[in-house]
């Protein structure tokens, strides 16, 4: 995930609580928001699979352990 950088950085009309009517701001942050719900969805499904791997690991280490 690479960062953007708002459209308001070179914005000339810049003003406080200008985001509630810029649509270049609504479009960015909708994309923003998007890539970090794609991001969380990874990282759950990263987080799932590292369970998975760390229960079989510590299974195989018992039955070698019994083995000794």
């Amino acid at each position: 995930m690479t960062f953007t950088p708002p459209p308001c950085k070179d914005c000339t009309g810049r003003s406080v609580g200008c985001h509630s009517g810029c649509p270049a701001w609504k479009d960015w942050k909708a994309q923003e928001d998007q890539k970090h719900a794609q991001m969380d969805d990874y990282l759950r499904e990263e987080k799932v699979f590292q369970a998975i791997h760390a229960e079989r690991d510590k299974k195989i280490t018992r039955r070698l352990m019994r083995r000794c």
